[in-house]
């Protein structure tokens, strides 16, 4: 479903004439992390959930920049530890580019044995070892993905979330985005929930 508010905008962009290069720009990104927003973001029994999630995965990874040490990679590779739910849905992923680079995906079953990636997707199946998997990933530019309450606290990036109109949102943990090095486009963190960090957390 398409916001009927973005032709609109378009519309008007064209009508008043509006030459500022920045502020076209400016513009464009806002009509962007709505399409976000509204596109995907309301689950549809239609729509299965984790290929909403998927979805949401790849165009989250728009909006993220980083360190040249990804970036000169062959592929953009995302890592799925523990269960994979997303199951066949992972095609909407690996039918991707990201960066300009082929989307390579690739389950895990243990947090020592975590491949280089870009994204690493951590499942509840693995909510007893959280906290190893985020030692081992310490320090690498790597943005961490979950879905479950209790886990944005706990220090991963992002963490997706229902609200009681079965919509998806996603919380986002500053100080864990602050520690991977990758740098998260604003305008998308204003569409997520802050969520503080728990030092004293059990996982």
């Amino acid at each position: 479903m398409q916001l009927p508010i973005i032709p609109l905008i378009l519309k008007f962009i064209t009508t008043v004439g509006i030459t500022n290069s920045k502020m076209k720009l400016i513009i464009r990104i806002q009509i962007i992390i709505l399409l976000l927003i509204a596109n995907n973001a309301t689950l549809n029994a239609q729509v299965p959930e984790y290929a909403l999630k998927a979805d949401f995965i790849y165009k989250i990874s728009k909006y993220c920049y980083w360190p040249n040490s990804r970036v000169q990679q062959d592929s953009f590779t995302i890592v799925i530890i523990g269960k994979n739910y997303f199951k066949e849905n992972i095609h909407i992923l690996s039918s991707k580019q990201i960066d300009n680079k082929p989307v390579k995906i690739q389950v895990v079953q243990f947090a020592e044995i975590i491949p280089p990636c870009n994204i690493l997707f951590i499942s509840d199946t693995e909510e007893k070892n959280l906290k190893t998997i985020l030692n081992a990933i310490k320090g690498q530019p790597i943005l961490t993905i979950s879905d479950t309450d209790g886990f944005a606290q706990a220090g991963t990036c992002i963490n997706f979330y229902y609200t009681n109109q079965q919509t998806l949102h996603f919380q986002f943990n500053p100080d864990a985005i602050k520690r991977s090095g990758i740098i998260v486009d604003l305008y998308l963190l204003t569409y997520g929930i802050n969520i503080k960090e728990k030092n004293d957390t059990n996982y």
